[in-house]
């Protein structure tokens, strides 16, 4: 908030202050680096294909980690995740899910009423409470994955989960 009123005073004080042509903006970098990797690595090329040609395609995505870039790419896959005639299922696992679940709320609110029809029908989004960061590479948890982001903090444990999850 104390850098949205920043940008604000900024525009005032250089665009209309001073009658510059231009406009102030705040970059936000999870967002920009969360962007990049859904544009390299994007969500529809891993769809999987339901047993029944009745049954749509369903995509999976589990995203691990607790910092700002999990939530943000939480916040853009879920909003890049609704395509025609496929399932979508988003789960958050974090050592600590109660706290994760509340700062995403926070930050988009439109997402806390779980059972409101434009949340329902964008897709499931669940909350994993994981006993350590390791435990993310528990064979229950990746199955049904087609999608997986590792977003630690720390590129080692990041790492070793990838090596572990690989190794399934």
């Amino acid at each position: 908030r104390n850098t949205e009123r920043l940008v604000d005073s900024l525009t005032t004080t250089f665009i209309h202050d001073r009658k510059c042509p231009g406009i102030v903006t705040l970059i936000n970098p999870a967002d920009n680096l969360t962007m990049q990797v859904l544009s390299r690595i994007p969500l529809h090329e891993y769809t999987a294909a339901c047993p029944s040609e009745k049954e749509s395609r369903q995509l999976n995505v589990l995203v691990a980690g607790e910092g700002a870039f999990a939530q943000q790419f939480v916040r853009n896959a879920y909003a890049c995740g609704q395509m025609a005639d496929c399932r979508f299922s988003l789960t958050w696992a974090a050592t600590d899910a109660d706290r994760v679940r509340s700062e995403l709320y926070a930050a988009a609110p439109a997402l806390r009423d779980e059972n409101a029809e434009a949340v329902k029908a964008c897709g499931e989004l669940r909350f994993h409470r994981l006993d350590s960061n390791a435990a993310v590479a528990d064979g229950a948890l990746v199955k049904n994955m087609q999608y997986v982001l590792l977003a630690y903090e720390n590129d080692e444990e990041n790492i070793v989960a990838a090596r572990r999850i690989r190794r399934l």
